[in-house]
């Protein structure tokens, strides 16, 4: 009996106790940081009563394992544990595993059956109370479990937002909260790109042009502008520095709030420091959330309480035109005003974005950037992380501008044809950005081999080594080549967000890839975000053909590693190197009858890399040969339908004699050797009696010879 039996009878536990009351919670009112409050407590309960530890992994197992062997030993039988596919869930004190074991029976036929177990973790002591094999039940002593999954009361952990025990929620209703939360702040509180461009221009003009009144200028940064959105509400933050003509300098931070007014965003409050330059809060509606104004009264313009007990303050020309001195070329000092207030509830609104244009243009130029020798601090630790990035300076950032980071600065001046006057200005900026722009792209082409590639997986088959990542220089495998650059708008130094740009996968059959993503340099690694990749054959795509194409959205995280991308791995090496080998200049043959002490090892060879990719398809990750012979020994050819392939990489003989063991221990006489590939392909298809059931076939390919060697099929 199959795997199904097992989840049936997870299922009517999780059934049973979802029984308990759902929290039903409306969150399309919640705030930015009641969504995060409850992300982070169910966070928080999940690692303290439903995730596993490794230990936890193993003493279940153990206890399993100890009763299953009993109860087959007294038959006489000897069995063999899967070398994968085990499955535990946690709710408090209570664990279940499934897996499942190899044996042979009576017959000599080749049994596969299912292991279910129920185990409670009772005072550090893990007890079976339930065992199927298939099934047969082997142990039930369910009615001795507690009524809860738990041998003592859990902490109570209440959420404030929602107001329920969190630590009395079962694992089902904490992952759905999760979600519910992660989905309300991804479409109701998550600020785009573009609106937060349009927020920070708007800002940038207003401020410029108040100080350029009094003969000063604002310096902005690089980075270290900080936004937030509330159902199209916007929040941003800047720190700046002012300078007078005098040389007199001051930092303040620029708060702006933004909400789309008439139709188009507008500034509705601006302060500098203390300094209030615009106060609109009271044509913004209060509260936001979908559906505020049905349930408002419409006599009355709800307004935050702070802005109603507010003084008014002038428009900026005419502030400047009712100070009652001449203006002075000092800068001037803040009027007295309220801190800027808590930003308010926000609701569901239309968010357009068309371009301002109320706003003034600014009237003066912001001052240039000028960082030179002696300088310390956040601007000079950023130039830095940048120049290390571009390989113009060795070393760590530290925020001071000394001897080497001038020469740095010079090195950097003279790669550009520029004066080496070791002096950082908008023209070194620029050519620091440019760098990085090259850079960037190459980040995009290593970044998206690898995640394609096939060789770069750990032993497993299954989680990437990151060991075994190409760089710039190497992309082997799949190699991304960039066709078109598509259109890259600038979202800060060193950040890029870029739509339509294609790449094609050199020798995959003329597939290529439309990709729209961000990129962005974090100070250390270049990391890729919000990506959306469609593949197909360049007609295809060329013409929309949706059934064709496969879309996929990636996002960085531990389970995709390729999206981040170090600098170091971006170096282009073959211009001042020997060019690596490719499938012109290097065969298989070639690598095997060269002298030893010249044959490349089979980790690094190229022409090996470049065979390995050869033996999947792109788009499933079979192994096509060893496919075609699973068919033939089938019942039924035409039913076959694979469901997943994984390999393990051979690639020295430690590798080889780990899973020669594993071939011995299972009964098979085949053996690998040293480049050889060991493929596990999963598959669904009719036996004799006409019933669909699942398989695992394994195989052998080998380098050495180019072939394909199907072992069994289990």
């Amino acid at each position: 009996m199959k795997r199904w039996i097992c989840i049936l009878l997870m299922l009517g536990m999780a059934a049973s106790l979802a029984m308990a009351e759902r929290p039903e919670v409306d969150m399309t009112r919640l705030g930015r940081e009641e969504l995060n409050s409850i992300i982070e407590d169910v966070e928080t309960e999940m690692e303290r009563h439903h995730e596993l530890s490794s230990d936890s992994q193993d003493a279940v197992l153990a206890v399993t394992k100890e009763i299953t062997e009993d109860y087959f030993s007294d038959q006489g039988i000897e069995i063999s544990w899967a070398w994968i596919d085990y499955t535990y869930t946690r709710d408090w004190d209570f664990y279940t595993l499934t897996t499942h074991i190899d044996y042979k029976d009576s017959a000599g036929s080749s049994q596969k059956p299912d292991v279910y177990s129920e185990v409670l973790c009772e005072d550090g002591d893990y007890n079976v109370y339930y065992l199927l094999v298939d099934t047969d039940v082997v142990l039930d002593k369910r009615d001795e479990l507690p009524e809860e999954n738990w041998t003592s009361t859990p902490e109570s952990h209440i959420n404030e937002t929602i107001g329920h025990d969190l630590a009395v929620m079962p694992r089902e209703e904490l992952e759905r909260l999760y979600k519910q939360a992660e989905n309300e702040l991804s479409e109701n509180h998550e600020p785009d790109s573009k609106t937060s461009n349009l927020v920070d221009n708007l800002a940038e003009n207003v401020v410029d042009a108040h100080y350029d009144e009094f003969g000063a200028d604002v310096s902005w940064p690089w980075f270290d502008y900080t936004y937030t959105c509330d159902w199209g509400f916007y929040t941003y933050r800047a720190p700046v520095t002012i300078r007078s003509d005098g040389g007199d300098s001051r930092k303040a931070e620029v708060y702006a709030e933004a909400y789309p007014l008439d139709g188009q965003y507008t500034l509705t409050y601006l302060t500098v420091g203390e300094e209030v330059l615009i106060d609109r809060r009271a044509d913004v509606p209060d509260p936001l959330y979908p559906g505020a104004e049905e349930e408002s009264d419409p006599t009355e313009t709800p307004m935050p309480t702070e802005a109603a007990e507010s003084t008014e303050v002038p428009a900026v020309a005419e502030a400047a035109e009712a100070t009652e001195e001449p203006a002075s070329t000092d800068i001037p000092e803040p009027t007295e005003a309220p801190e800027p207030t808590a930003t308010p509830e926000p609701t569901a609104t239309p968010e357009p974005t068309p371009e301002p244009t109320a706003t003034p243009e600014p009237t003066a130029t912001p001052v240039p950037v000028h960082i030179e020798f002696g300088a310390k601090g956040e601007e000079v630790l950023a130039l830095q992380q940048r120049l290390i990035a571009l390989g113009y300076l060795n070393g760590s950032a530290d925020g001071d501008f000394g001897g080497q980071t001038q020469g740095a600065v010079q090195a950097l001046q003279n790669s550009h044809g520029l004066e080496a006057t070791g002096v950082v200005t908008e023209k070194e900026v620029e050519a620091i950005q440019e760098d990085m722009r090259e850079q960037a792209e190459r980040a995009i082409v290593v970044a998206i081999t690898n995640g394609q590639s096939t060789d770069v997986f750990a032993p497993d088959g299954n989680t990437y080594d990151t060991r075994k990542f190409h760089t710039y220089t190497y992309t082997a495998g799949l190699h991304a080549v960039v066709r078109e650059d598509g259109e890259w708008a600038q979202t800060g130094t060193g950040a890029w967000h870029i739509e339509d740009m294609r790449i094609q996968y050199v020798g995959a059959n003329d597939l290529y890839a439309d990709l729209t993503l961000d990129i962005a340099f974090d100070g250390v690694n270049y990391v890729l975000s919000g990506v959306t990749r469609t593949m197909g054959m360049e007609d295809d795509l060329d013409r929309g053909k949706t059934s064709r194409l496969n879309i996929e959205e990636m996002e960085p995280s531990e389970s995709m590693p390729f999206l981040t991308v170090p600098p170091a791995m971006l170096k282009d090496e073959a211009a001042e190197q020997t060019p690596a080998p490719s499938e012109e200049t290097t065969t298989a043959e070639e690598v095997s009858s060269a002298p030893s002490e010249e044959t490349p090892s089979y980790y690094d060879s190229q022409a090996r890399k470049d065979w390995i990719f050869g033996q999947f398809s792109i788009w499933t990750g079979a192994h096509k040969d060893l496919e075609d012979i699973i068919k033939r020994n089938l019942n039924d050819e035409k039913s076959y339908k694979h469901i997943e392939t994984n390999y393990i990489d051979c690639y020295d003989q430690t590798m080889c004699d780990t899973v020669n063991t594993l071939l011995s221990d299972a009964g098979y006489s085949q053996r690998v050797e040293v480049g050889d590939l060991f493929i596990m392909t999963e598959f669904s298809a009719k036996n004799v009696f006409n019933a669909t059931i699942k398989n695992v076939a394994y195989g052998i390919a080998s380098y050495q010879d180019n072939t394909i060697e199907l072992i069994g099929i289990e």
